[in-house]
């Protein structure tokens, strides 16, 4: 999975691209700023299996003025408790590892959105 930030102007624009073994499901891919969750996409249903390039995007963040970190989780649809909505489709997933759900993840992109260096939030 890949993930670079551009920004421009007031924007930040992050450019998503998430590929993963035809065998590994990916119903969602989820962003988050600074540890928040601020946005989810879907997959497209026919790309959930069986092809390799899930997710290829470019999602404009609004509201960052600040200094942040985005980071990216692309995996099957989670409930508020972290456990797949979907068991079915892990099936193939388990018969090798059994209770496994698939995850990929980001490091953070660090945005410096005052071109003064970046500055951690909580500093």
């Amino acid at each position: 999975m890949g993930e670079t930030a551009v920004s421009t102007g007031n924007k930040v624009v992050v450019k998503i691209r998430v590929e993963a073994a035809p065998w590994i499901p990916v119903e969602e891919v989820r962003i988050y700023r600074n540890c928040e969750l601020i946005d989810t996409r879907p997959v497209q249903a026919s790309k959930v299996l069986g092809k390799v390039l899930r997710f290829n995007r470019a999602i404009p963040i609004p509201g960052i003025d600040a200094d942040s970190f985005i980071t990216v989780e692309a995996s099957v649809k989670i409930d508020d408790e972290g456990k797949p909505i979907t068991p079915e489709l892990l099936e193939t997933v388990q018969t090798i590892e059994p209770g496994m759900v698939p995850l990929g993840f980001t490091n953070p992109v660090f945005v410096d959105r005052d071109g003064g260096g970046y500055v951690p939030p909580w500093l």
